[in-house]
């Protein structure tokens, strides 16, 4: 009894005939929204050629529509184990991603993305960290950029009440940064990317406050397309 009609599936009720004595007399219509969150889980499997994104604070991973693959991560990272051994170089490539978060307060946070203004990504911006001082990533992953998003999550904040510098590999690449100025308002997504060539050590991104805690939403680590 599912008719698709025009974009709207409905289920109507065709069980008046059942004696089940917990009978749900009932029917069902449902409507295409394809901007719903939609997460998933998938034990941190990276795919060689794909860029790789970590959102902090997300309830889960998400497919973004220009193919890059975001890993939910939280305060305490993804530390590497002790006993880990770097991939054969002579078998199939295999990608491999460890975040270090210093920050002795350090919290994520989350709120949903109808929260924020309409973006593309305002759902990387719903949720964050917050009071990072170093994040550390240990990947064999070839990068090209560093994309980072920011996205102030208090309702009411105003300009000035959170102003901090983020450096990459000890090299500023924001200095005294707002978020809600330079988004031109509070719960806005700003991008700030970043051209990357260094491939021999972890990619180490520091958070200075100057006022209030630092912020960050989330890291896209891009790659070359072929």
């Amino acid at each position: 009894n599912l008719i698709v009609a025009d974009g709207v599936l409905n289920a109507p009720d065709y069980t008046r005939t059942c004696t089940c004595s917990y009978q749900n007399q009932t029917s069902l219509a449902l409507v295409h929204m394809p901007g719903v969150e939609q997460w998933t889980y998938n034990a941190k499997e990276l795919l060689p050629g794909r860029s790789v994104g970590l959102n902090f604070g997300a309830p889960g991973d998400s497919l973004a529509a220009s193919g890059t693959f975001w890993l939910d991560m939280g305060e305490d990272g993804n530390k590497k184990p002790k006993d880990f051994r770097e991939p054969n170089p002579n078998k199939p490539f295999k990608p491999y991603m460890f975040i270090d978060i210093d920050g002795k307060k350090a919290e994520c946070y989350g709120h949903h993305s109808s929260m924020f203004a309409k973006s593309p990504y305002n759902w990387v911006g719903a949720s964050g960290i917050i009071g990072a001082s170093t994040i550390e990533i240990d990947t064999n992953i070839t990068t090209v950029a560093v994309r980072l998003y920011f996205a102030e999550p208090g309702a009411k904040a105003k300009t000035g009440q959170r102003v901090f510098s983020v450096s990459i590999d000890g090299t500023e690449v924001l200095k005294d940064f707002d978020a809600t100025s330079a988004a031109g308002g509070a719960r806005k997504v700003i991008a700030k990317e970043f051209k990357y060539s260094k491939t021999d050590k972890p990619i180490e991104i520091k958070l200075t406050a100057s006022t209030g805690k630092t912020l960050l939403c989330g890291i896209e680590l891009i790659v070359e397309k072929k």
